[in-house]
Protein backbone atom coordinates (compact mmCIF):
# COMPACT_ATOMS: atom_id res chain seq x y z
CA UNK A 1 0.00 0.00 0.00
CA UNK A 2 1.31 3.46 -1.31
CA UNK A 3 1.62 6.14 1.39
CA UNK A 4 1.93 9.39 -1.02
CA UNK A 5 0.57 9.10 -4.44
CA UNK A 6 1.20 12.24 -6.63
CA UNK A 7 3.60 15.18 -6.24
CA UNK A 8 3.35 18.60 -7.80
CA UNK A 9 4.95 21.69 -7.78
CA UNK A 10 3.89 24.43 -10.02
CA UNK A 11 5.38 27.77 -10.62
CA UNK A 12 8.34 26.76 -8.47
CA UNK A 13 12.02 27.48 -9.54
CA UNK A 14 12.89 25.74 -12.45
CA UNK A 15 9.45 24.13 -12.58
CA UNK A 16 6.59 25.39 -14.22
CA UNK A 17 3.72 22.80 -14.05
CA UNK A 18 5.08 19.00 -12.91
CA UNK A 19 2.95 16.69 -11.42
CA UNK A 20 4.26 13.36 -11.08
CA UNK A 21 2.61 9.73 -10.13
CA UNK A 22 4.58 8.34 -6.75
CA UNK A 23 5.29 4.31 -7.28
CA UNK A 24 5.46 1.89 -4.65
CA UNK A 25 8.78 1.20 -3.64
CA UNK A 26 12.28 2.75 -4.02
CA UNK A 27 12.31 5.78 -6.61
CA UNK A 28 15.76 7.09 -7.42
CA UNK A 29 15.90 11.02 -8.45
CA UNK A 30 18.72 11.15 -10.59
CA UNK A 31 20.01 13.91 -13.30
CA UNK A 32 22.47 16.89 -14.24
CA UNK A 33 23.52 19.39 -11.63
CA UNK A 34 21.10 21.96 -11.05
CA UNK A 35 17.84 20.10 -12.46
CA UNK A 36 15.78 20.47 -9.84
CA UNK A 37 16.65 16.90 -8.08
CA UNK A 38 16.88 18.24 -4.25
CA UNK A 39 14.63 20.86 -5.13
CA UNK A 40 11.40 17.91 -5.23
CA UNK A 41 12.98 17.00 -2.03
CA UNK A 42 12.89 20.43 -0.80
CA UNK A 43 9.20 20.66 -2.25
CA UNK A 44 8.47 18.02 0.36
CA UNK A 45 9.73 18.69 3.08
CA UNK A 46 8.45 22.61 2.67
CA UNK A 47 5.29 20.91 2.62
CA UNK A 48 5.68 19.61 6.17
CA UNK A 49 6.53 22.66 7.47
CA UNK A 50 9.85 23.20 6.83
CA UNK A 51 11.35 27.16 6.50
CA UNK A 52 11.04 28.46 2.75
CA UNK A 53 10.77 31.85 1.30
CA UNK A 54 8.33 32.50 -1.32
CA UNK A 55 10.54 35.22 -3.19
CA UNK A 56 13.32 32.95 -3.15
CA UNK A 57 11.47 29.77 -5.01
CA UNK A 58 8.35 31.85 -6.96
CA UNK A 59 9.35 30.98 -10.47
CA UNK A 60 10.44 34.10 -12.31
CA UNK A 61 7.40 36.44 -12.92
CA UNK A 62 5.24 34.51 -11.17
CA UNK A 63 3.75 36.02 -7.94
CA UNK A 64 1.99 32.62 -6.82
CA UNK A 65 3.11 29.31 -6.84
CA UNK A 66 2.47 26.15 -4.63
CA UNK A 67 3.99 22.75 -3.92
CA UNK A 68 1.68 19.64 -3.12
CA UNK A 69 1.02 15.35 -2.05
CA UNK A 70 -1.64 13.30 -2.13
CA UNK A 71 -0.68 10.87 1.08
CA UNK A 72 -2.47 7.83 1.65
CA UNK A 73 -3.34 7.24 5.72
CA UNK A 74 -4.14 4.09 7.21
CA UNK A 75 -5.42 2.32 10.54
CA UNK A 76 -2.55 1.58 11.07
CA UNK A 77 -1.02 5.35 11.53
CA UNK A 78 -0.71 6.26 15.02
CA UNK A 79 -4.27 7.69 16.16
CA UNK A 80 -2.73 10.31 17.00
CA UNK A 81 -2.99 11.64 13.16
CA UNK A 82 -6.53 10.73 13.33
CA UNK A 83 -7.41 12.64 16.54
CA UNK A 84 -5.92 15.56 15.24
CA UNK A 85 -7.57 16.07 11.59
CA UNK A 86 -10.71 15.45 13.05
CA UNK A 87 -10.15 17.99 15.38
CA UNK A 88 -9.08 20.64 12.76
CA UNK A 89 -12.58 19.71 10.98
CA UNK A 90 -10.83 18.22 8.52
CA UNK A 91 -13.43 16.22 5.74
CA UNK A 92 -12.00 12.58 5.61
CA UNK A 93 -13.66 10.58 3.13
CA UNK A 94 -12.73 6.83 4.17
CA UNK A 95 -12.56 3.91 1.34
CA UNK A 96 -13.09 0.56 1.59
CA UNK A 97 -10.21 -0.45 3.78
CA UNK A 98 -10.85 2.87 6.10
CA UNK A 99 -8.17 4.53 4.40
CA UNK A 100 -8.33 8.14 3.55
CA UNK A 101 -6.55 10.01 0.92
CA UNK A 102 -5.04 13.89 2.48
CA UNK A 103 -4.62 16.36 -0.68
CA UNK A 104 -2.09 18.67 0.80
CA UNK A 105 -1.06 21.99 -0.89
CA UNK A 106 1.09 24.89 0.45
CA UNK A 107 0.49 28.04 -1.54
CA UNK A 108 3.00 30.46 -1.63
CA UNK A 109 2.70 34.11 -2.43
CA UNK A 110 4.91 37.12 -2.18
CA UNK A 111 3.38 38.15 0.82
CA UNK A 112 4.30 34.28 2.79
CA UNK A 113 1.93 31.11 2.62
CA UNK A 114 -0.64 29.29 3.68
CA UNK A 115 -1.33 25.28 4.35
CA UNK A 116 -4.20 23.23 3.49
CA UNK A 117 -5.68 19.74 3.55
CA UNK A 118 -8.59 18.97 1.60
CA UNK A 119 -9.24 22.30 1.39
CA UNK A 120 -9.61 23.26 4.95
CA UNK A 121 -6.13 25.79 5.99
CA UNK A 122 -4.67 24.48 8.73
CA UNK A 123 -1.74 26.09 10.55
CA UNK A 124 2.00 25.26 9.83
CA UNK A 125 2.67 24.17 13.50
CA UNK A 126 -0.27 21.70 12.41
CA UNK A 127 1.52 19.82 10.19
CA UNK A 128 5.09 20.05 12.00
CA UNK A 129 3.15 17.75 14.56
CA UNK A 130 2.44 15.42 11.44
CA UNK A 131 5.57 15.35 10.18
CA UNK A 132 6.86 12.45 12.60
CA UNK A 133 4.08 10.25 11.75
CA UNK A 134 4.51 10.73 7.97
CA UNK A 135 7.39 11.35 6.88
CA UNK A 136 11.40 10.53 7.53
CA UNK A 137 13.72 12.74 5.56
CA UNK A 138 17.21 12.16 5.46
CA UNK A 139 20.00 14.69 4.66
CA UNK A 140 22.85 15.64 5.76
CA UNK A 141 21.67 18.33 7.75
CA UNK A 142 19.32 15.22 9.85
CA UNK A 143 22.92 14.47 10.93
CA UNK A 144 22.51 17.40 12.98
CA UNK A 145 19.67 15.71 14.84
CA UNK A 146 21.00 12.94 15.50
CA UNK A 147 23.79 14.15 17.69
CA UNK A 148 21.12 15.45 20.06
CA UNK A 149 20.49 13.31 23.11
CA UNK A 150 16.41 13.36 22.80
CA UNK A 151 15.92 12.25 19.69
CA UNK A 152 18.70 9.87 20.51
CA UNK A 153 16.55 8.58 23.51
CA UNK A 154 13.28 8.62 21.31
CA UNK A 155 15.29 6.04 18.56
CA UNK A 156 15.71 3.82 21.39
CA UNK A 157 12.20 4.16 22.76
CA UNK A 158 10.82 3.65 19.11
CA UNK A 159 12.46 0.72 18.69
CA UNK A 160 11.02 -0.98 21.86
CA UNK A 161 7.49 -0.73 20.38
CA UNK A 162 4.25 -0.84 21.39
CA UNK A 163 5.24 -3.27 24.54
CA UNK A 164 7.81 -0.61 25.17
CA UNK A 165 5.38 2.42 25.12
CA UNK A 166 3.31 0.50 28.24
CA UNK A 167 6.45 1.08 29.78
CA UNK A 168 6.82 4.68 29.29
CA UNK A 169 3.29 5.31 29.93
CA UNK A 170 3.39 3.71 33.37
CA UNK A 171 6.71 6.13 33.95
CA UNK A 172 5.05 9.18 33.11
CA UNK A 173 1.74 8.54 35.10
CA UNK A 174 3.38 7.51 38.73
CA UNK A 175 5.90 10.26 37.95
CA UNK A 176 2.90 12.94 37.80
CA UNK A 177 1.26 11.53 40.48
CA UNK A 178 4.13 12.05 42.87
CA UNK A 179 5.16 15.40 41.29
CA UNK A 180 1.67 16.68 42.65
CA UNK A 181 1.75 14.58 45.97
CA UNK A 182 5.17 16.18 46.40
CA UNK A 183 3.93 19.84 45.68
CA UNK A 184 0.92 19.26 47.91
CA UNK A 185 3.21 18.06 50.87
CA UNK A 186 6.23 21.21 50.40
CA UNK A 187 2.88 23.48 49.78
CA UNK A 188 1.74 21.98 53.31
CA UNK A 189 4.83 22.45 55.46
CA UNK A 190 6.11 25.83 53.45
CA UNK A 191 2.42 27.03 54.30
CA UNK A 192 1.81 25.68 57.94
CA UNK A 193 1.96 28.35 59.99
CA UNK A 194 0.16 30.38 57.50
CA UNK A 195 -2.50 28.01 56.86
CA UNK A 196 -2.88 28.15 60.86
CA UNK A 197 -4.04 31.78 60.53
CA UNK A 198 -5.92 31.05 57.67
CA UNK A 199 -7.75 28.21 59.55
CA UNK A 200 -8.73 30.61 62.29
CA UNK A 201 -10.20 33.26 60.28
CA UNK A 202 -11.82 30.50 58.13
CA UNK A 203 -13.40 28.80 61.35
CA UNK A 204 -14.86 32.09 62.34
CA UNK A 205 -16.29 33.06 59.31
CA UNK A 206 -17.80 30.13 58.44
CA UNK A 207 -19.59 29.54 62.12
CA UNK A 208 -20.83 33.05 61.43
CA UNK A 209 -22.48 32.51 58.18
CA UNK A 210 -23.50 28.77 59.29
CA UNK A 211 -25.66 30.81 62.60
CA UNK A 212 -27.56 32.62 59.76
CA UNK A 213 -28.85 29.59 57.98
CA UNK A 214 -28.62 31.35 54.71
CA UNK A 215 -30.50 29.52 52.03
CA UNK A 216 -32.19 31.58 49.42
CA UNK A 217 -30.45 34.55 48.01
CA UNK A 218 -33.97 36.27 47.37
CA UNK A 219 -34.29 36.03 51.20
CA UNK A 220 -33.55 39.70 51.13
CA UNK A 221 -36.04 41.25 48.70
CA UNK A 222 -38.55 39.02 50.46
CA UNK A 223 -37.58 40.47 54.06
CA UNK A 224 -37.50 44.42 52.15
CA UNK A 225 -41.56 43.17 50.31
CA UNK A 226 -43.18 41.74 53.95
CA UNK A 227 -40.84 44.88 56.33
CA UNK A 228 -42.52 47.62 54.13
CA UNK A 229 -45.92 45.83 54.32
CA UNK A 230 -46.35 45.39 57.99
CA UNK A 231 -44.72 49.77 57.91
CA UNK A 232 -47.76 50.49 56.83
CA UNK A 233 -50.01 47.97 58.40
CA UNK A 234 -52.45 51.05 59.53
CA UNK A 235 -52.39 52.41 56.11
CA UNK A 236 -53.26 49.65 54.50
CA UNK A 237 -56.19 47.96 56.87
CA UNK A 238 -57.89 51.84 56.58
CA UNK A 239 -57.91 51.94 52.73
CA UNK A 240 -59.32 48.50 52.83
CA UNK A 241 -62.06 49.22 55.34
CA UNK A 242 -62.98 52.13 53.42
CA UNK A 243 -63.36 49.77 49.96
CA UNK A 244 -65.50 47.30 51.34
CA UNK A 245 -67.90 49.93 52.56
CA UNK A 246 -67.80 51.64 49.43
CA UNK A 247 -68.47 47.99 48.30
CA UNK A 248 -71.41 47.37 50.81
CA UNK A 249 -69.58 44.65 52.22
CA UNK A 250 -68.83 47.21 55.69
CA UNK A 251 -70.65 49.61 58.13
CA UNK A 252 -72.44 53.33 55.73
CA UNK A 253 -74.07 55.95 56.82
CA UNK A 254 -78.03 55.57 55.99
CA UNK A 255 -77.58 58.48 53.55
CA UNK A 256 -74.53 57.00 51.70
CA UNK A 257 -75.29 53.83 49.72
CA UNK A 258 -73.04 51.56 48.68
CA UNK A 259 -71.91 51.44 45.06
CA UNK A 260 -73.47 47.79 44.52
CA UNK A 261 -76.59 49.27 45.99
CA UNK A 262 -76.61 51.93 43.46
CA UNK A 263 -75.65 49.55 40.84
CA UNK A 264 -78.40 47.67 41.47
CA UNK A 265 -81.03 50.65 41.83
CA UNK A 266 -80.02 51.03 37.93
CA UNK A 267 -80.29 47.84 36.79
CA UNK A 268 -84.08 47.71 37.98
CA UNK A 269 -84.99 50.43 36.79
CA UNK A 270 -83.37 49.70 32.95
CA UNK A 271 -85.43 46.63 33.29
CA UNK A 272 -88.38 47.95 33.43
CA UNK A 273 -87.92 49.78 30.15
CA UNK A 274 -86.11 46.81 28.64
CA UNK A 275 -89.12 45.80 26.88
CA UNK A 276 -89.21 49.45 24.79
CA UNK A 277 -85.59 49.19 23.88
CA UNK A 278 -83.72 46.30 22.31
CA UNK A 279 -80.65 47.39 22.54
CA UNK A 280 -80.62 47.95 26.53
CA UNK A 281 -80.06 44.04 26.74
CA UNK A 282 -76.47 44.00 26.02
CA UNK A 283 -76.23 47.02 28.24
CA UNK A 284 -77.90 45.10 31.41
CA UNK A 285 -75.77 42.29 30.59
CA UNK A 286 -72.96 44.74 30.97
CA UNK A 287 -74.14 46.23 34.32
CA UNK A 288 -74.50 42.57 35.89
CA UNK A 289 -71.21 41.94 34.76
CA UNK A 290 -69.57 44.95 36.57
CA UNK A 291 -71.84 44.17 39.61
CA UNK A 292 -70.04 40.52 39.84
CA UNK A 293 -66.49 41.96 39.85
CA UNK A 294 -67.36 44.59 42.47
CA UNK A 295 -68.38 41.57 44.51
CA UNK A 296 -65.24 40.05 43.39
CA UNK A 297 -63.06 42.90 44.37
CA UNK A 298 -64.92 43.44 47.40
CA UNK A 299 -64.42 40.05 48.52
CA UNK A 300 -60.70 40.32 47.72
CA UNK A 301 -59.81 43.08 49.98
CA UNK A 302 -61.55 41.62 52.91
CA UNK A 303 -59.42 38.61 52.04
CA UNK A 304 -56.19 40.96 52.25
CA UNK A 305 -57.70 43.29 55.05
CA UNK A 306 -57.63 40.11 57.36
CA UNK A 307 -54.05 39.45 56.21
CA UNK A 308 -52.92 42.38 57.41
CA UNK A 309 -50.90 41.83 60.53
CA UNK A 310 -50.28 45.09 63.14
CA UNK A 311 -47.13 43.01 64.43
CA UNK A 312 -44.46 45.19 65.87
CA UNK A 313 -42.62 42.38 67.09
CA UNK A 314 -42.38 41.24 64.13
CA UNK A 315 -41.60 43.76 61.99
CA UNK A 316 -38.87 44.78 64.33
CA UNK A 317 -37.37 41.48 64.02
CA UNK A 318 -37.73 40.97 60.23
CA UNK A 319 -35.50 44.52 60.21
CA UNK A 320 -32.80 42.94 62.81
CA UNK A 321 -32.74 40.20 60.18
CA UNK A 322 -32.32 42.16 57.10
CA UNK A 323 -29.97 44.56 58.46
CA UNK A 324 -27.74 41.65 59.31
CA UNK A 325 -28.03 40.49 55.91
CA UNK A 326 -26.66 44.06 54.61
CA UNK A 327 -23.87 43.33 56.73
CA UNK A 328 -23.03 40.02 55.59
CA UNK A 329 -23.49 41.51 51.69
CA UNK A 330 -21.06 44.28 52.96
CA UNK A 331 -18.58 42.16 54.41
CA UNK A 332 -18.71 39.18 51.35
CA UNK A 333 -21.14 40.63 49.10
CA UNK A 334 -22.40 42.60 47.36
CA UNK A 335 -25.23 40.60 46.78
CA UNK A 336 -26.53 37.79 49.02
CA UNK A 337 -25.83 34.93 46.15
CA UNK A 338 -22.07 36.13 46.84
CA UNK A 339 -22.80 35.73 50.59
CA UNK A 340 -23.97 32.45 50.14
CA UNK A 341 -21.07 31.35 47.43
CA UNK A 342 -18.27 32.75 49.76
CA UNK A 343 -19.94 30.48 52.73
CA UNK A 344 -19.92 27.26 50.10
CA UNK A 345 -16.06 27.85 49.01
CA UNK A 346 -14.75 28.80 52.68
CA UNK A 347 -16.63 26.14 54.39
CA UNK A 348 -14.66 23.33 51.64
CA UNK A 349 -11.43 24.79 51.92
CA UNK A 350 -11.95 24.75 55.93
CA UNK A 351 -12.60 21.42 55.13
CA UNK A 352 -9.46 20.92 53.16
CA UNK A 353 -7.15 22.57 55.57
CA UNK A 354 -8.73 20.79 59.15
CA UNK A 355 -7.65 17.68 56.67
CA UNK A 356 -4.51 19.00 55.85
CA UNK A 357 -3.65 19.56 59.03
CA UNK A 358 -4.97 16.59 60.91
CA UNK A 359 -3.31 13.87 58.34
CA UNK A 360 0.25 15.29 57.61
CA UNK A 361 1.20 11.53 58.45
CA UNK A 362 -0.80 10.63 55.55
CA UNK A 363 0.56 13.18 53.04
CA UNK A 364 4.04 12.20 53.65
CA UNK A 365 2.92 8.26 52.94
CA UNK A 366 1.59 9.36 50.24
CA UNK A 367 4.71 10.31 48.62
CA UNK A 368 6.61 7.74 49.97
CA UNK A 369 4.37 5.24 48.56
CA UNK A 370 4.35 7.12 45.50
CA UNK A 371 8.01 7.06 45.16
CA UNK A 372 8.65 3.20 45.85
CA UNK A 373 6.21 2.74 43.26
CA UNK A 374 8.07 5.63 40.62
CA UNK A 375 11.23 3.21 42.01
CA UNK A 376 9.61 -0.09 40.75
CA UNK A 377 8.05 1.54 37.16
CA UNK A 378 11.34 2.95 36.27
CA UNK A 379 13.36 -0.09 37.30
CA UNK A 380 11.09 -2.25 34.66
CA UNK A 381 11.38 0.85 31.99
CA UNK A 382 15.33 0.48 32.55
CA UNK A 383 15.64 -3.06 32.43
CA UNK A 384 13.76 -2.91 29.57
CA UNK A 385 15.86 -0.29 27.72
CA UNK A 386 19.04 -2.64 28.36
CA UNK A 387 17.37 -5.25 27.00
CA UNK A 388 16.15 -3.62 23.44
CA UNK A 389 19.71 -1.28 23.76
CA UNK A 390 21.63 -4.80 23.07
CA UNK A 391 19.55 -6.17 19.95
CA UNK A 392 19.44 -2.29 18.66
CA UNK A 393 23.56 -2.13 19.17
CA UNK A 394 23.59 -5.38 17.48
CA UNK A 395 21.14 -4.76 14.79
CA UNK A 396 23.09 -1.35 13.97
CA UNK A 397 26.50 -2.90 14.18
CA UNK A 398 26.19 -5.44 12.05
CA UNK A 399 24.31 -2.50 9.35
CA UNK A 400 28.22 -0.84 9.97
CA UNK A 401 29.96 -3.38 9.08
CA UNK A 402 28.10 -3.96 6.12
CA UNK A 403 28.32 -0.38 4.94
CA UNK A 404 32.39 -0.41 4.77
CA UNK A 405 33.18 0.48 8.72
CA UNK A 406 33.89 -2.94 9.90
CA UNK A 407 36.10 -1.42 12.75
CA UNK A 408 33.34 0.85 13.70
CA UNK A 409 31.94 0.57 17.31
CA UNK A 410 28.55 1.40 18.36
CA UNK A 411 27.13 1.42 22.15
CA UNK A 412 24.07 2.78 23.18
CA UNK A 413 24.93 4.15 27.01
CA UNK A 414 22.08 4.55 29.76
CA UNK A 415 23.37 7.23 32.15
CA UNK A 416 21.84 7.03 35.42
CA UNK A 417 19.80 10.51 36.85
CA UNK A 418 17.44 10.88 39.11
CA UNK A 419 14.21 9.83 38.44
CA UNK A 420 11.88 11.77 35.90
CA UNK A 421 8.62 11.94 33.68
CA UNK A 422 10.80 9.40 30.94
CA UNK A 423 12.97 7.26 33.22
CA UNK A 424 15.98 7.17 35.44
CA UNK A 425 18.35 7.78 32.68
CA UNK A 426 19.38 9.26 29.75
CA UNK A 427 20.23 7.62 26.77
CA UNK A 428 23.24 8.26 24.70
CA UNK A 429 24.73 7.06 21.72
CA UNK A 430 28.57 6.39 21.97
CA UNK A 431 30.73 5.62 18.42
CA UNK A 432 33.99 4.68 17.67
CA UNK A 433 35.00 4.75 13.64
CA UNK A 434 38.63 2.70 14.28
CA UNK A 435 41.06 0.16 15.71
CA UNK A 436 41.86 1.71 19.46
CA UNK A 437 39.84 4.60 19.09
CA UNK A 438 38.00 5.26 22.55
CA UNK A 439 34.12 5.21 22.58
CA UNK A 440 33.10 8.64 22.76
CA UNK A 441 29.50 10.75 22.14
CA UNK A 442 28.19 10.15 18.66
CA UNK A 443 28.38 13.76 17.52
CA UNK A 444 31.76 14.32 19.19
CA UNK A 445 33.92 11.79 17.20
CA UNK A 446 31.76 10.88 14.00
CA UNK A 447 32.16 12.79 10.68
CA UNK A 448 29.24 13.91 8.14
CA UNK A 449 29.61 10.52 5.96
CA UNK A 450 29.80 8.30 9.25
CA UNK A 451 26.96 10.08 10.66
CA UNK A 452 25.28 9.66 7.43
CA UNK A 453 25.98 5.67 7.78
CA UNK A 454 24.70 5.09 11.65
CA UNK A 455 21.26 7.14 10.28
CA UNK A 456 20.70 4.59 7.93
CA UNK A 457 21.75 1.76 9.79
CA UNK A 458 18.97 2.80 12.47
CA UNK A 459 16.46 3.15 10.12
CA UNK A 460 16.94 0.01 8.62
CA UNK A 461 17.51 -1.72 12.33
CA UNK A 462 13.74 -0.59 13.38
CA UNK A 463 12.07 -1.99 10.83
CA UNK A 464 9.92 -5.02 12.37
CA UNK A 465 11.85 -7.95 13.34
CA UNK A 466 8.95 -10.51 13.23
CA UNK A 467 7.35 -11.50 10.94
CA UNK A 468 3.36 -10.51 10.88
CA UNK A 469 4.27 -7.64 12.73
CA UNK A 470 1.77 -4.54 11.78
CA UNK A 471 3.72 -1.09 10.87
CA UNK A 472 2.26 1.72 9.47
CA UNK A 473 3.58 2.78 6.18
CA UNK A 474 5.91 5.39 6.01
CA UNK A 475 7.02 8.07 3.51
CA UNK A 476 11.32 7.72 3.54
CA UNK A 477 13.29 10.74 2.03
CA UNK A 478 16.72 10.37 1.65
CA UNK A 479 18.88 13.25 -0.27
CA UNK A 480 22.72 11.82 -1.10
CA UNK A 481 22.96 10.33 2.42
CA UNK A 482 25.63 8.82 0.25
CA UNK A 483 27.76 11.44 0.46
CA UNK A 484 31.21 10.61 0.84
CA UNK A 485 31.11 6.91 0.01
CA UNK A 486 32.22 4.26 -2.51
CA UNK A 487 32.77 0.58 -3.76
CA UNK A 488 30.91 -1.77 -1.01
CA UNK A 489 29.55 0.89 1.36
CA UNK A 490 27.58 2.58 -1.76
CA UNK A 491 26.63 -1.04 -2.30
CA UNK A 492 25.16 -1.48 0.60
CA UNK A 493 23.72 1.95 1.17
CA UNK A 494 21.48 0.57 -1.83
CA UNK A 495 21.08 -2.76 -0.21
CA UNK A 496 20.08 -1.53 2.47
CA UNK A 497 17.55 1.26 1.21
CA UNK A 498 15.97 -1.75 -1.21
CA UNK A 499 15.30 -3.75 2.23
CA UNK A 500 13.13 -0.31 3.63
CA UNK A 501 11.20 -0.25 0.32
CA UNK A 502 10.96 -4.16 0.12
CA UNK A 503 9.66 -3.80 3.77
CA UNK A 504 6.39 -1.85 2.55
CA UNK A 505 7.57 1.87 2.53
CA UNK A 506 8.01 4.07 -0.47
CA UNK A 507 11.43 5.76 -0.42
CA UNK A 508 12.87 8.77 -2.60
CA UNK A 509 16.52 8.72 -3.13
CA UNK A 510 18.62 11.67 -4.60
CA UNK A 511 22.03 10.18 -5.01
CA UNK A 512 25.12 10.47 -7.39
CA UNK A 513 25.91 7.07 -7.10
CA UNK A 514 25.62 4.57 -10.32
CA UNK A 515 25.47 1.39 -7.60
CA UNK A 516 22.93 3.16 -5.17
CA UNK A 517 21.08 4.05 -8.33
CA UNK A 518 20.92 0.40 -9.86
CA UNK A 519 19.03 -0.70 -6.49
CA UNK A 520 15.91 1.32 -7.19
CA UNK A 521 12.71 -0.39 -8.09
CA UNK A 522 11.99 2.71 -10.79
CA UNK A 523 14.23 6.13 -11.93
CA UNK A 524 13.25 9.41 -12.12
CA UNK A 525 15.83 11.41 -15.05
CA UNK A 526 15.38 14.91 -13.97
CA UNK A 527 16.55 17.51 -16.98
CA UNK A 528 16.40 20.93 -17.92
CA UNK A 529 16.41 22.76 -21.05
CA UNK A 530 15.84 26.43 -22.07
CA UNK A 531 13.16 27.88 -23.84
CA UNK A 532 12.36 31.22 -24.56
CA UNK A 533 15.35 32.00 -22.56
CA UNK A 534 14.10 30.44 -19.60
CA UNK A 535 15.00 27.59 -18.09
CA UNK A 536 12.69 24.71 -17.18
CA UNK A 537 12.89 21.52 -15.78
CA UNK A 538 10.93 18.21 -16.65
CA UNK A 539 10.93 14.92 -14.52
CA UNK A 540 10.99 12.02 -17.14
CA UNK A 541 9.41 8.80 -15.28
CA UNK A 542 8.91 5.77 -17.19
CA UNK A 543 12.09 4.57 -18.40
CA UNK A 544 13.09 1.26 -20.27
CA UNK A 545 15.94 -1.03 -18.77
CA UNK A 546 18.41 0.85 -21.72
CA UNK A 547 16.93 4.86 -20.32
CA UNK A 548 18.19 3.50 -16.98
CA UNK A 549 21.69 2.12 -17.96
CA UNK A 550 22.51 5.23 -20.10
CA UNK A 551 21.38 7.26 -16.54
CA UNK A 552 23.60 4.88 -14.55
CA UNK A 553 26.56 5.51 -17.34
CA UNK A 554 26.41 8.76 -17.26
CA UNK A 555 26.42 8.72 -13.43
CA UNK A 556 29.50 6.57 -13.04
CA UNK A 557 31.45 8.01 -15.88
CA UNK A 558 30.15 11.68 -16.36
CA UNK A 559 29.61 10.36 -20.01
CA UNK A 560 26.65 8.95 -22.51
CA UNK A 561 26.89 5.21 -23.69
CA UNK A 562 27.99 5.97 -26.95
CA UNK A 563 31.13 7.73 -25.59
CA UNK A 564 32.42 5.51 -23.35
CA UNK A 565 31.32 1.87 -23.24
CA UNK A 566 33.04 0.35 -20.60
CA UNK A 567 30.52 2.69 -18.85
CA UNK A 568 27.90 1.21 -20.29
CA UNK A 569 28.73 -2.37 -19.51
CA UNK A 570 29.94 -2.00 -15.68
CA UNK A 571 26.26 0.15 -16.03
CA UNK A 572 24.48 -3.18 -17.17
CA UNK A 573 26.33 -5.40 -14.81
CA UNK A 574 24.99 -3.10 -12.13
CA UNK A 575 21.58 -3.63 -13.36
CA UNK A 576 21.69 -7.18 -13.18
CA UNK A 577 23.55 -7.37 -9.62
CA UNK A 578 21.51 -4.83 -7.95
CA UNK A 579 18.05 -5.89 -9.48
CA UNK A 580 15.20 -5.58 -6.83
CA UNK A 581 12.50 -7.63 -6.02
CA UNK A 582 8.79 -6.68 -7.35
CA UNK A 583 7.25 -4.51 -4.74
Amino acid sequence: MMSLHELSLTHIAVFDAQRIDVPQGMTVIAGEAGAGKSLMIDAIDWIFGANASAKELLRKGCERGSVGLLYEITPQHDATVWHALEAEGIDLERTEHRNALLDITRDFTISGSRFRINGTSVSRAFMQGLRPYLLELQSQHSTVTLMQQGYQQHVLDAYGGMTHRRYLEAVERVYLQWKEAVATLNAYEAEEQEAGHRLHVLRLQVQELERFQLESPEEDDALEEEINRLAHAEQLKSAYAEGQQLMGLGDLPDDAPSMLDALSVLSKRLTQVEGSEKRLSPVLEQLEAVREQLREVGHQLHSLNEDVDLNPQRLDDLQSRLNDLQKLKRLYGPTLADVIRYYENSSQELADLEFRQSNPDSLKAQVVDLSQRLQSVCDDLTQARKQIASDLEAQVQASLSDLAMPHARFKIVLDPVEPYAQGQERVNFAFSANVGDELKSLGKVASGGELSRVLLALTVASLPQQAGEIQAKKLYVFDEIDTGTSGQAAKTIGFQLQRLANAGHQVLVVTHQAVVAAAAHQHWWVHKQVNDGATVSSVKTALHRDDVADLLTHLASGEDSQSNGVSRQFAEALLDQMKPCVV
